[in-house]
Parts: C-alpha cells; sequence; structure tokens
C-alpha cells in the first residue's frame, strides 16, 4: 500500500503507523480467538467471563500494540541517527517518504518478531493450558546451552532436563500440532487481508480527508488514542489487566497478554542469571552439603531419588494419621496479622493504657471468670470466640508462620514449600512450576475457590495469576460483592466478608462434589479501622493500640459467621482451619530478637464438625509440638485420603499428633522480608539469623520473658566448634534455606509434565 504524500510526509507516516497499530492489534485479537477454542475445552464459562475475557484481553493488546508500533518508529529513528547523525538525521526526517520508508521495514521486523512470538505461545498453550511461562524458557536455555550430565545435583553441574526431553517428543509428533499452526496462520493470514481491505477502502480516504480539514483535531485525536493505548484505557496501566475481575482462573489466564507476559518472565531470568543471584546463595554453604543437611530433617535419604529435582521425595502416609471414609469440605481462613500472644487477653475498662504495645515486656495474668460484657466486669475478654474455638478444636499453641507478609504465608500454607528470599514467590516466580495442594484436591474432583476482600492483584502480588496456575478454579474479589457490601480500611469489613463466604458455602453445597474454600480477612492490617458493631468497641474505639479493638471486632464477626454455619447445618461433613497469616506487622515484643520473632507467632485452629466426630480419636486437643504453615496442605490431602505418591512438600501430615506423640522433635522454617532474615524454631526456641548484620538472635517460642533472650554474632566462638549445638543450628538454617532457594531458582522443584499425570491414588466425586 502506498502512503506517499510529498506536500505532507508526516501524515503519511501517521498512515502507515495507524494501520501497522491496528494490525499488531488484531493479530493478537487473532490469537486470542484461536485459544478461546482450546479453553472451552477445559471449561465453559458463563456469558458475563467471557464477554469480561474479551474485553480485558482487548484492553492488554491495545497496550502492547501501542507498544510494538511505538517500538518500530523508535528502531527507524535509531537507525537514521546512526547512519546520518544528529544534525543530518533531522534533514533525513523532514525528507518525503525516508522516515515512512524505515518505518515500513522496521515495522515488518517487529511484526515478524510478534507473530513467531504469538505462534509459539499458542503452541505451548494448546500444550500446558498456559502462556509462555518459566518453563519454556527453561527449555529454551537447555536447548542453547545444554546441561552436563550428573548423577546427583551440586552447585555446578545438573541433571539432564526432563521436562526438556518431555517436550522434545511432543515437537516431534508433527501430525499432532502442523493442523493447529496451519489453522492459525490461515486465521492470521484472513485478518490481514481483511484489515488492508479496509483500511485501503474506507480508513484511509477518511483519515486524509480529517488530517486535511482539521489537522489539531486529528493530532488531538491521536495523542489521545496513544496515550489511552499505553494504558489500556486503564488507569493502572498494564497492571490494571492483572486487577480485573474475571472470577474463572482459566478465562483469567487467557485474558493476560502472552507478550506482557513473556517478557515479564524472560527479562525476569535473564537479570536473575546476569546478577549471579544463585552464586550468591550457595556461598552461604555449598548446595551439595545443603542438599544433605536438607534431606535429613525433611524426611529420611532413601525418599529422595530424583537427581534434577533434589528435594522431591517419595511420601510415605503416617501409619497412625487420620483417613477419612469419605472426602470432607475444606474451609481455611486466615486471619490477618493475628498474633497468638493476644489470645485469652483481657483488657481492664479503668485503665486506658491496659495491654498496650509494651505490655510484652512481662506476661500480663488476666483476671478470673472474665466475662466479654462491661457491665458485669471491669474486664472485656478480648477473644472470647477463639478462646472458645480452641478448647473445641485441635488446638497447635507452638504453631508459626513460614513467612512475615500475606503473600509469603499464602504461598506456604497451598504449596508446601518456604518463602524464597526477596520478593515473594507468588510475585517474582509465580510462572514456576508448583504442585500447590488445591490442584491435588481439583485432580480429585473438588471445586477450588477463594474469596478476599480487597483487589485481587492491589499491592501487585499476583496472588490471582499463582494461583490461577496452582489449582483453583474460581478467584472472587471485592468487584464479586455486592454493591451495599460495608467497605472500610483496606477492603470489605470481616462481617461482609464472612457473610459472603456464608453465601457462597450455600452455593457450594447445592454441587454433589466436595469443595474447598479459601479466603483471608483484613480487618486487622493497619490502619485498623473496624465499625462500632459491639458495645465492647465503643469502649475500646479510643484503645492507645487500635490493634486491640480491630482484633477484637474479628472475633465478634467470627463469632457470627460460626453461629449461622451451625445454625443452618452448614458445617456438615467439613472441617475448618483457622490461622493467622502471620504475626503483627509491628515487631513488637520486650527485646529485639524477640520483636523479631513477633512476625511468625500465630496460632492453629482445626475444628472439625460433629458430623465427622465418629471418624475422629478426638475433637478436642492442644498440641504443644512444633508445627507451620508448610504442614497443612499435606495434613489435609493425608486426611482425605489424596495424598501423591511423589511430592516436593517440606511438610508433613499433623493429624497422626491427634493420639500420637508423632511430632517430637520438628522444626519450623522461617523467612522473613522485614529484616532480610531466616531462620528456624525447635522445641526449646527460635533462632533468628539477620544477614545484614550477619547476626543469631535466640527467643523463647511464646514471645515472653525477653531477659532470657540472646544475641550472637555469626563469627562467635559458640559457632566454631562442629560438635556444639549452636553449630547444628547454624547448618540447619543455611541448608534449608540453599536447597530450597536454588531449588526453586533453577526450576528443579517440580515437573508436571514428568510427575502430573499421578497426582492422587482415587478421585472422589459426591459427599
Amino acid at each position: 500500500m502506498n502512503f506517499s504524500d510529498s506536500h505532507y510526509p508526516s501524515r503519511s507516516f501517521w498512515h502507515l503507523f495507524f494501520f501497522v497499530l491496528i494490525l499488531f492489534l488484531l493479530l493478537q485479537q487473532g490469537q486470542r480467538l484461536f485459544l478461546f477454542s482450546e479453553a472451552l475445552k477445559i471449561e465453559v464459562p458463563e456469558q458475563e467471563i467471557l464477554i469480561k475475557t474479551a474485553i480485558t484481553g482487548f484492553r492488554a493488546d491495545v497496550i502492547v500494540s501501542t507498544l510494538a508500533a511505538g517500538f518500530a518508529a523508535m528502531l527507524a529513528w535509531g537507525y537514521l541517527m546512526l547512519r546520518f547523525g544528529w544534525g543530518n538525521a533531522k534533514i533525513a526526517l523532514r525528507t518525503p517518504n525516508r522516515f515512512t520508508d524505515v518505518f515500513r521495514t522496521f515495522s515488518w521486523l517487529v511484526g515478524s518478531a510478534l507473530m513467531l512470538i504469538l505462534m509459539v505461545d499458542m503452541g505451548y498453550y494448546h500444550y500446558a493450558h498456559t502462556h509462555l511461562d518459566f518453563v519454556f524458557f527453561e527449555f529454551i536455555e537447555d536447548l542453547l546451552f545444554p546441561r552436563e550430565q550428573a548423577g546427583t545435583v551440586t552447585e555446578n553441574t545438573a541433571a539432564p532436563n526432563q521436562a526438556l526431553q518431555q517436550t522434545g517428543a511432543e515437537l516431534q509428533e508433527i501430525t499432532k500440532w502442523s493442523w493447529i499452526v496451519g489453522g492459525f496462520f490461515g486465521v492470521e493470514i484472513l485478518i490481514t487481508l481483511g484489515w488492508w481491505v479496509t483500511f485501503r477502502t474506507v480508513i484511509a480516504p477518511l483519515f486524509t480527508w480529517w488530517h486535511t480539514h482539521s489537522p489539531s483535531m486529528a493530532k488531538y485525536f491521536l495523542v489521545f488514542c496513544l496515550t489511552g493505548g499505553l494504558m489500556g484505557f486503564n488507569w493502572y496501566g498494564p497492571w490494571g489487566i492483572q486487577r480485573a475481575n474475571i472470577t474463572n482462573s482459566v478465562y483469567y489466564m487467557l485474558a493476560q497478554n502472552p507478550l506482557w507476559h513473556a517478557g515479564e518472565v524472560g527479562i525476569g531470568s535473564v537479570f536473575y542469571r546476569l546478577s549471579g543471584a544463585t552464586s550468591g546463595i550457595v556461598s552461604t554453604m555449598p548446595l551439595e552439603e545443603a542438599v544433605e543437611v536438607s534431606q535429613r530433617i525433611l524426611g529420611t535419604p532413601d525418599q529422595f531419588t530424583f537427581a534434577q529435582y533434589p528435594l522431591l521425595k517419595n511420601t510415605r502416609p503416617h501409619e497412625q494419621g487420620l483417613q477419612f471414609t469419605k472426602p470432607v469440605n475444606v474451609l481455611l481462613i486466615f486471619v490477618e496479622g493475628l498474633d497468638r500472644r493476644y489470645l485469652g487477653q483481657s483488657i481492664n475498662v479503668n485503665e486506658p493504657n491496659d495491654m498496650r504495645k509494651t505490655f510484652f515486656n512481662k506476661k500480663p495474668t488476666p483476671p478470673e471468670n472474665e466475662t466479654s460484657t462491661p457491665s458485669s466486669s471491669t474486664h472485656i475478654q478480648l477473644t472470647p470466640f477463639l478462646d472458645r474455638l480452641g478448647r473445641e478444636s485441635i488446638y497447635f499453641d507452638r504453631f508459626f508462620s513460614n513467612g512475615d507478609m500475606t503473600a509469603r504465608a499464602l504461598f506456604s500454607t497451598l504449596c508446601s514449600y518456604y518463602p524464597r528470599r526477596g520478593w515473594a514467590v507468588m510475585r517474582a516466580r509465580y510462572t514456576h512450576e508448583f504442585l500447590c495442594f488445591p490442584e491435588v484436591l481439583r485432580q480429585a474432583g473438588y471445586w477450588t475457590e477463594m474469596v478476599v476482600g480487597q483487589n485481587r492483584d492491589r499491592n501487585y502480588d499476583h496472588i490471582a495469576l499463582f494461583l490461577a496456575r496452582n489449582g483453583i478454579h474460581q478467584f472472587l474479589d471485592e468487584n464479586s460483592f455486592p454493591a451495599d457490601a460495608q467497605k472500610l480500611g483496606l477492603g470489605l469489613t470481616d462481617e461482609s466478608l464472612f457473610h459472603f463466604v456464608y453465601e457462597r458455602v450455600k452455593e457450594l453445597r447445592k454441587e454433589s462434589r466436595p469443595y474447598f474454600l479459601s479466603t483471608l480477612t483484613v480487618g486487622t492490617h493497619h490502619p485498623y479501622q473496624f465499625p462500632m458493631a459491639h458495645p465492647d468497641l465503643e469502649i475500646l474505639q479510643k484503645h492507645p493500640d487500635q490493634y486491640v479493638p480491630a482484633l477484637r471486632y474479628l472475633d465478634f464477626a467470627l463469632e457470627g459467621f460460626f453461629e449461622k454455619m451451625q445454625q443452618e447445618d452448614l458445617f456438615k461433613d467439613t472441617i475448618v482451619l483457622v490461622l493467622g497469616d502471620h504475626g503483627r506487622h509491628e515487631g513488637i515484643g520486650g527485646s529485639d530478637p524477640a520483636a523479631r520473632g513477633s512476625h511468625f507467632l500465630v496460632p492453629f485452629y482445626l475444628w472439625i464438625d460433629p458430623s465427622l466426630e465418629s471418624e475422629m480419636p478426638t475433637r478436642a486437643k492442644t498440641i504443644s509440638h512444633i508445627a507451620s504453615q508448610v504442614d497443612i496442605g499435606p495434613t489435609i490431602l493425608a486426611m482425605n485420603n489424596l495424598t501423591p505418591p511423589v511430592a516436593p512438600f517440606f511438610g508433613q501430615d499433623l493429624s497422626c499428633a491427634f493420639h500420637t506423640e508423632c511430632l517430637a522433635g520438628n522444626i519450623a522454617y522461617l523467612s522473613g522480608a522485614h529484616d532480610d532474615s531466616i531462620g528456624i524454631v525447635n522445641e526449646d526456641f527460635m533462632w533468628l539469623y539477620r544477614f545484614k548484620i550477619k547476626t543469631f538472635f535466640r527467643t523463647r517460642l511464646d514471645g515472653q520473658y525477653p531477659e532470657q533472650d540472646q544475641t550472637f554474632s555469626e563469627f562467635g566462638p559458640e559457632f566454631s566448634n562442629k560438635n556444639s549445638l549452636y553449630y547444628k543450628i547454624r547448618q540447619q538454617i543455611f541448608g534449608l534455606y540453599v536447597s530450597s532457594n536454588v531449588a526453586l531458582e533453577e526450576g528443579q522443584i517440580w515437573s508436571k509434565a514428568v510427575f502430573g499425570k499421578n497426582l492422587t491414588t482415587g478421585q472422589v466425586s459426591s459427599k
């Protein structure tokens, strides 16, 4: 098509630029349309989901199309600069058609690269039902730079990539995918020809007339379109795509732009390699030594038989563990910032400063026979419902969060793997391959769902993207709540959240299959805003520590939710797990070690509905052995007889502790972003190591008696003796840190292609 115009060279350029931009957009839309057929094979969506997916995908493609056309223009400008120099380049830019011709050439190059990526992404989506991810880039890396053959994993060698071998085998089956590629190119060619004819016969004449008769208006319109295109016509720009309210995980993933998605993964992988981060990790401890230490902690050496996946083990269900005779529903409630030191406490209403932040300097003694009614007592019981729930549940009073931020804790709980140092896994490594227990439940026939009272990507942490790849059917956020739902602070109030969960449970129970439902409260997150829903809150609203009344409100909302569910028998055949995602955001304690350790002090309640009582050795018991969030997934799967024969889980089945002392000697691994720290908890103390100052901290498990806490330099004499307890603690901390982080970064945790076909020993289809 001839865009030349000797009198108006800029006009001919904008003709071509507009043509190229829309062509890039249509090519991406054609690919998305082609992928719809594959998504429909997985799940047929509601009409509303389909419309939202189309709109969100269109916005995403507009952003990338604008960037791609702009990139072609930048390449053309750069070429003229290099060829003619700065002064002559400005003359060349004014020469009729010179810049337009150069831009046309680079548009062909960019368009060809775009088509290549779209084609590869299309094929990968048909194979893996996701856009290009870490596994694909690992395949490319191994294809270009083959790894050395090795029987064991060391810091210098690795076993041949099994995913590479699997993908290579798939590519050899030409008849399997040739028709797909042919169909894809056919669709794209038809779209290109249709746009070329439409532009030449309709758009170009109108554009020329408009540019001639109203050049200012045309210029403003183009600026508006370019600005809107770069932002995707959304305030959040490209990141608004990840915030889109598409509850179905299959179509939420489909709506993401393949080039943006691949760019995030590819650039992140390149920067990680260039930064030498793995070398920095293994400088703490040699990888081979770290793997040996970790394998002794996580199991027995004979369980780890996979050279390329050093921490992947053959599972052994505990003989004393509990197994239900039928699949049970699972309700998992994360309470934001629930610090277990506050449980069982009371507030003296006659002392305004009672239970302020410094109360942890000593252990308070609450009065006996306290009640939550101010008129009948001078004390307000802070968590009366949770205290009662602890007496009616399997309660772990020495439970710990593996991470000190929400995304880290969710990852450890759902995937039974330790948090990484640096950015959270869900944010930085969401395209890696993991085995999370919702995926096992989903493969076994469960409906899996998560509800949050905020936007799904409020902190750009990619939680929804991560869970869409790892077993969650449906993710519901603030956009799914009724318009009249009460909002306060960071999101929905806890009462509104629990009411929505109540409605979801009623809907889920209408289906024949069991369900897994998880939710996360926000009321106990700073800035601690709460409605005056209870007389206690009116008294506590001016308390100097606003976490105190916020926690009282959470307890009140949770109590109302439980009562309503029990009255309507909605907990039948259900286990309810209540735990904190982490301790308080603020490090609070009577000493520096206690304050740093307070981030990890959370409770864990496993409440069993009376309908399942006959299968339980006991419904209520306090267990005082060490446990942490990585133990939750293996416990849920084991109780439902769904433990995979091979799994990368770091946790263990806790149900054996219901009637035996099977957890003696268990430890918990900790990773803190607040202090850039790592650590472990054993039966005696919590040990933390802070990288910045190379110092170890030792504190009590309950956060009390700070005068007993201690601080040690890494280079102190305590750690020089290899036979000392301190040296053993150091080895355990560094061993778990090095092995888990290297395996994660190198993609050596799990392979769906290799191990994913036999996730469960059986299927469940009805209650």
